[in-house]
């Protein structure tokens, strides 16, 4: 379906920052997994941050796992959303029911202790089920596999070889202009020499290519920083963010750089929300959460066209930090019944979505 046509769902719906409107009928939410190690490939793009990737190890952490911090990420919305929808304006049960929430996630281990996290904050202890241990509520996490995954994860194999050919197109011609400028191939040389290797021969027989050699690298910083590791010789916060600014240009140039990309990317999640809204609004399961990576959370800011404009260290405006969570409320006016079985949320004239950004700092 071609995303003019699905942005009927922004233009008839009235999606706006978050406010006082009245009564709320539905919740969507998408979230970033929480902080991480390293992907494995790091120790051999950036050897110099050898001392940072055994510390994790040293802690029980696996590469590219969720960290303690990034745990506590999730555990901390979870407590968050807890407040705000059942403690304040009571719209879910105290304890948890199937009928009223649905938990998914992408089909990767980070992503699924996030989501098991963020129920922990949800539903601690104190609210278990009559008979149950004194510990939080175990709740159900959908997943399915990635090469079956057209809701969350279409990078993976749903759109793969059509997202390879798009990015091969934009480094071989915009990205080279990018590495080739000034600024770009001064990152480039430096951060090389921070790792202790050009990332250019280090990329290769990684199983990264150049793009992603970046990203993976850049990443490192950050989340070593984010952990509070001392930071490499000759690396300063300032220069984390120099690289990451170039690294979310290239990003954004390779997976969002076209109409078709920002379609495509989005995979059936914004025709779900509009089913999960209209199910919410006749009685069926009305709070939705799905876990998932930041480019899923960056093609649906592209697509619904928000920017992200979050303050944290060393990161640009537009990224979002782990465990970065989006809100979208589907509310009525009070005065006002939810939609009926023979009338959809289009033609419903007083339907509005409000939508907030929760991040942990």
């Amino acid at each position: 379906m071609a995303r003019s046509h699905l942005h009927l769902l922004v233009i008839a719906l009235f999606l706006v920052f978050h406010s006082s409107f009245g009564r709320l009928v539905s919740v969507v939410l998408v979230s970033r997994h929480g902080n991480r190690a390293p992907n494995p490939v790091v120790s051999q793009l950036c050897p110099n941050d050898a001392v940072n990737l055994e510390h994790y190890n040293n802690i029980g952490i696996a590469p590219g796992g969720l960290t303690g911090r990034g745990m506590t990420e999730l555990y901390n919305m979870g407590v968050y959303t807890r407040r705000k929808y059942i403690e304040q304006s009571r719209f879910l049960s105290r304890s948890l029911l199937s009928t009223e929430i649905l938990i998914r996630a992408v089909g990767e281990e980070r992503t699924i202790q996030s989501a098991n996290a963020f129920a922990q904050g949800m539903y601690p202890a104190g609210v278990q089920p009559h008979g149950y241990v004194s510990l939080p509520t175990p709740a159900p996490v959908f997943v399915v596999p990635d090469d079956l995954d057209f809701l969350l994860e279409v990078r993976k194999k749903g759109c793969k070889v059509r997202l390879a050919k798009d990015s091969n197109h934009w480094d071989a011609t915009l990205g080279k202009a990018l590495w080739e400028s000034a600024k770009g191939s001064a990152a480039v040389r430096e951060m090389g020499e921070l790792c202790g290797v050009p990332i250019e021969k280090a990329s290769v027989g990684s199983g990264d290519n150049f793009g992603d050699a970046i990203k993976d690298i850049t990443d490192a910083y950050s989340f070593d920083m984010n952990e509070g590791f001392p930071l490499m010789q000759g690396l300063t916060t300032a220069k984390i963010l120099e690289f990451r600014t170039l690294a979310v240009k290239q990003l954004f140039g390779r997976i969002l750089g076209t109409e078709e990309q920002i379609t495509y990317l989005n995979g059936d999640l914004p025709i779900d929300m509009l089913k999960n809204f209209h199910a919410s609004a006749q009685g069926g399961t009305r709070f939705f959460a799905y876990h998932g990576h930041r480019e899923m959370m960056y093609a649906l800011g592209f697509f619904f066209e928000m920017d992200f404009n979050i303050t944290y260290p060393a990161l640009p405006i537009g990224s979002v930090p782990p465990a970065t969570t989006l809100y979208f409320e589907l509310q009525v006016p009070d005065s006002q019944p939810p939609p009926t079985l023979a009338e959809t949320l289009i033609e419903h004239p007083h339907a509005c979505v409000l939508t907030f950004v929760w991040y942990s700092y």
